[in-house]
């Protein structure tokens, strides 16, 4: 979901938003002398405020906002079950959503069979929307891949999330098969390309990424979702309760889940400020007594504590409880602000291990730190009627 989504601001603003410190943080050193509330004097200023969780009015506008989605399809089971679960599931919830398919395609390649090439898929997509949605919702963007160009698929997609912009991307976990140097071994494992630069765009855009061949096994046309959301004490954290919120129907369960160490008491510690921060956030949203929150009183929504077992690492417990509540969505945060300006990939290790191991649909939600008064010029105004 990203926060600079509708904003007419330049992409080089939203890129100083990736490689800049976030000036948030919660145990920030006041007094910076600049004008703008550190951390602590947020705290003291708005006593609302909780370490690791975003600023209300920012929590506001994320659940209530229109949505813009990008669903990227080659003809593959899984990128038109990814196409079916935007169309048949989160765009029923959300009448205010638009989304644009995109598809790239190669006239090089003549060896496709016929359903995948580019003529017969687009009425494949077209059909699949009209029959779901309004003709005012959706629109189909087919781009061809520039010859002279050495540009991989994931390049165009990387700038369709950008030009849209798009609050979610989504798209299958793996696509038609792929050329060697299309893949990347990622801790032993192949990982598409496309999914791989799409997780480490940077952006604050949600990825959602299905596994589901099979459109049966989706949780649309009256079944209910079961999400297991993975969380520790910060704003990614939060952002991905968010998204999960955003993207949840009447009737489906959401499991907001923190995995506890028990090797020494700063970690138990640790586990009862995560416990104390968002089982009162779970409370809030089934009793619908703050704000956005209380359009959300129809999901079951609960924390739950989980205990690694003996030499158990925190992303296999992650999926070993997202396995025994039968999940059909794990979702994880990712600091891509905080990661980018120390050097590293936005979505870390564990996030990706979790994504990589786990067998269903997965979540990934970046967050990008801004203080309020960034978010008021950059987010509100923007969005303001001329």
């Amino acid at each position: 979901f990203s926060l600079l989504a509708d904003a007419s601001a330049p992409a080089l603003l939203a890129d100083r938003c990736v490689a800049r410190r976030p000036r948030l943080a919660p145990m920030a050193p006041s007094g910076s002398g600049d004008g703008e509330a550190t951390g602590q004097e947020l705290l003291l200023q708005r006593p609302d405020l909780e370490p690791g969780w975003i600023e209300p009015d920012i929590c506001q506008d994320v659940l209530t906002k229109k949505v813009k989605i990008l669903v990227s399809v080659d003809g593959s089971e899984r990128s038109i079950a990814a196409l079916s679960y935007i169309t048949d599931g989160l765009m029923q919830v959300d009448k205010t959503a638009t989304v644009q398919v995109l598809h790239i395609y190669d006239e090089s390649k003549t060896y496709l069979p016929y359903k995948y090439q580019k003529g017969p898929l687009m009425s494949t997509c077209e059909a699949q929307c009209t029959s779901s949605i309004s003709a005012k919702r959706y629109w189909l963007n087919w781009v061809k891949k520039k010859e002279e160009s050495p540009d991989f698929t994931w390049h165009y997609i990387c700038q369709a999330v950008c030009d849209l912009p798009a609050n979610y991307v989504c798209m299958g976990w793996s696509g038609l098969k792929a050329k060697k140097e299309e893949e990347i071994e990622i801790m032993r494992q192949k990982l598409s390309s496309n999914v791989f630069h799409v997780l480490n765009l940077g952006k604050s855009c949600g990825v959602i990424l299905i596994k589901d061949e099979d459109t049966a096994q989706l949780p649309i046309g009256g079944r209910s979702a079961t999400y297991v959301v993975s969380v520790v004490l910060g704003r990614p954290s939060t952002k991905v309760l968010l998204d999960v919120l955003r993207m949840s129907k009447p009737g489906d369960t959401i499991h907001v889940v923190h995995i506890k160490s028990t090797s020494d008491s700063g970690t138990a510690a640790y586990a009862e400020r995560v416990e104390a921060l968002y089982g009162s956030k779970c409370r809030w949203i089934q009793e619908g007594s703050h704000g956005a929150f209380s359009h959300y009183t129809d999901r079951k929504v609960n924390f739950v504590m989980a205990a690694k077992d003996v030499e158990e690492t925190t992303h296999d417990a992650v999926i070993r409880v997202a396995e025994e509540l039968e999940a059909d969505f794990v979702a994880v945060g990712a600091n891509a602000a905080d990661r980018v300006a120390r050097g590293k990939e936005p979505v870390g290790t564990v996030s990706l291990r979790i994504c990589l191991g786990f067998r269903r649909n997965v979540i990934v939600s970046s967050w990008i730190d801004v203080s309020p008064r960034v978010y008021e010029e950059c987010v509100r105004r923007a969005l303001a009627p001329q």
